[in-house]
């Protein structure tokens, strides 16, 4: 087999049948493996489910694996890169959008995690995965908070994974540098967000760990283009401490960090869609400028608790400065706004770009 596609064939009978028992199949179901390869392992599926799709890419495995397995009609050879396949004809054409299918699979290290990610990112996702993967991989795809990565965080967003049992080098050909593990991932049985939140909490995400060794607020900062002293104060209402790393994080952390970010940017423009106007003339003015208004109150006992005279120079470089940054974070999340709902009726972009 071309080495560019970096598969390693499992030879080991007594790893085929645990992974087998621990896939629990019925005569109903319908699996989907991907990368056969010789088919050691597909042989053992279709004696026990009631079929079998096996993709594979590779052109030189296909006579071979028609012939080991031409005795079983309920198998199916797809010669197809399962990355680059037309998942929504895939599903029609086999009825797996009313069957709970399974994938079961010793996967290409090199792709594990893009593999992983289409079948659980997908609208039509799988029941449950077992797959075979490196130790390594699958050691931080379950990975508790203080270890956590983006690939933790993708896999658990979607679905609860667990290491199923671990599998020595040697159970392959050609025996690859690393040992193996078999984990199994559920999906989970509501269904999660949409698309687009789904994609609003991988930006706040990405963000987050953009520089590992950095602390999540310095992260936000750079990336969300907010202050670090913004980036903290969010941190510290969800009760974190502003040295917190985004590998300290659980997946219902991340989430509260993306409702608090999403809720404090918009929470003023909603108030405009959703109060009432005693005249329709009020309403058109409202409604053409979207005017919000940011107050403070406390600004007296914050001078006091740091011992700064109310009215003092002092003082003012400090309201001056509080201000400067409400009205900057104000413009953002406007901005932002923006993109997303389209200006306001009164916006005229060559006034605001000199400044009127």
């Amino acid at each position: 087999m071309p080495e560019k596609l970096g598969q390693n064939f499992l030879k080991d009978e007594s790893v085929v049948q645990r992974i087998i028992e621990e896939s629990d199949l019925k005569k109903d179901d319908v699996v989907l493996e991907v990368g056969p390869g010789k088919g050691i392992l597909t042989e053992e599926l279709a004696k026990r489910s009631g079929k079998v799709l096996a993709i594979e890419i590779d052109n030189s495995l296909l006579e071979r694996l028609r012939n080991q397995l031409r005795t079983y009609k309920n198998v199916e050879i797809i010669n197809e890169d399962i990355l680059k396949i037309n998942f929504q004809e895939l599903i029609t054409r086999y009825g797996l959008l009313i069957t709970d299918y399974k994938v079961i699979a010793n996967i290409p290290y090199y792709i594990t995690s893009k593999i992983i990610r289409l079948f659980l990112e997908n609208e039509f996702a799988p029941k449950e995965m077992i797959l075979m993967v490196q130790k390594e991989v699958a050691e931080r795809i379950v990975a508790e908070p203080g270890k956590m990565s983006i690939l933790a965080v993708s896999v658990q967003y979607y679905a609860s994974a667990k290491i199923l049992f671990e599998v020595s080098k040697e159970a392959f050909d050609p025996t690859p540098e690393v040992d193996s593990a078999v984990i199994k991932v559920e999906s989970r049985k509501k269904k999660v967000e949409s698309k687009k939140d789904a994609e609003k909490f991988f930006r706040i995400v990405k963000a987050g760990f953009c520089a590992r060794r950095k602390t999540l607020s310095n992260n936000l900062s750079n990336s969300l283009h907010i202050s670090k002293k913004e980036a903290e104060e969010k941190l510290s209402k969800l009760g974190f401490l502003p040295t917190v790393r985004a590998q300290e994080l659980s997946v219902d952390d991340w989430k509260k960090l993306e409702k608090t970010i999403i809720t404090a940017t918009r929470f003023l423009d909603n108030v405009i869609d959703i109060s009432r106007y005693p005249l329709k003339m009020q309403k058109q003015e409202v409604y053409a400028t979207r005017r919000i208004g940011l107050g403070v109150t406390g600004l007296a006992d914050m001078l006091v608790m740091l011992g700064i005279s109310y009215g003092s120079d002092a003082s003012l470089k400090i309201v001056n400065r509080l201000m400067k940054f409400l009205m900057e974070k104000t413009w953002q999340a406007s901005v932002e706004l923006a993109k997303e709902r389209g200006v306001f009726g009164g916006f005229h972009a060559q006034k605001y770009a000199q400044g009127n």
